[in-house]
C-alpha cells in the first residue's frame, strides 16, 4: 500500500495534532488562499480517519475543492482513503475499510496528489513543524493563528517585469 511521503506526513501531523475524538475539528485560515478544514471523522481498527478539505460557496452550496480522507496507521504513516471534489463531480475510493480491500494504482495516484497538496498547504498557511495549531473545537468559530513567514521583496528581475504593484491602479 502506498503511503504519503515523510514531509507530507509531518504536515498532516501538524494539521491533526490534538484531534483525538470523532467530531474534533479545526479551520486554519492564515493566508489569502483557501482555508483548510480538518476533522477527525472516525476510528477504524487500523487507526483514526481524518478529512482534510478546502471549501467554497457556489449558489449557496458548500462545495469541496477537494476533500480527502486519510487513515493514520499505527506506525504513524498516512494512507489516502478517498478523494472527492464538487466541481466537476468526482468521487474516488482507494480503500474500502469495511471489506479490507484497496486499489493500489488509485492509492498511488492519490498519494502523489496529497504529497503535493500538503506541501502547498504548508507553504500557503505558513505552517511550521515546531508549532501545531492549538485550537480544537466541535464547531470552530475563529481561525487558528499560526505564524506566517515574512514576505520577501520581489527579485530585481521580477520587479523590472511587473513594476511596482503598489503604484498600479485598476480602472474599470
Amino acid at each position: 500500500m502506498k503511503t504519503l511521503s515523510k514531509a507530507a506526513a509531518k504536515v498532516l501531523d501538524i494539521l491533526t495534532d490534538g484531534l483525538n475524538n470523532p467530531g474534533d475539528s479545526r479551520k486554519i485560515d492564515n493566508s489569502s488562499f483557501m482555508a483548510v478544514h480538518v476533522e477527525m471523522i472516525g476510528k477504524d481498527a487500523s487507526g483514526p480517519l481524518f478529512s482534510v478539505a478546502h471549501y467554497f460557496v457556489q449558489n449557496g452550496d458548500m462545495c469541496c475543492d477537494p476533500d480527502m480522507v486519510f487513515l493514520r496507521a499505527h506506525d504513524g504513516a498516512y494512507l489516502p482513503v478517498s478523494f472527492q471534489q464538487a466541481i466537476p463531480p468526482v468521487y474516488q475510493e482507494a480503500m474500502d475499510l469495511q471489506n479490507d480491500t484497496f486499489r493500489p494504482r488509485l492509492m498511488a495516484q492519490l498519494a502523489r496528489f496529497a504529497n503535493t497538496w500538503m506541501k502547498n498547504i504548508k507553504n500557503q498557511q505558513g505552517l511550521k513543524a515546531a508549532r501545531a495549531p492549538k485550537a480544537v473545537r466541535k464547531v470552530v468559530e475563529a481561525p487558528v493563528v499560526v505564524e506566517a513567514p515574512a514576505r520577501e521583496p520581489l527579485p530585481r528581475a521580477q520587479r523590472a517585469l511587473f513594476g511596482n504593484m503598489n503604484q498600479m491602479s485598476l480602472a474599470l
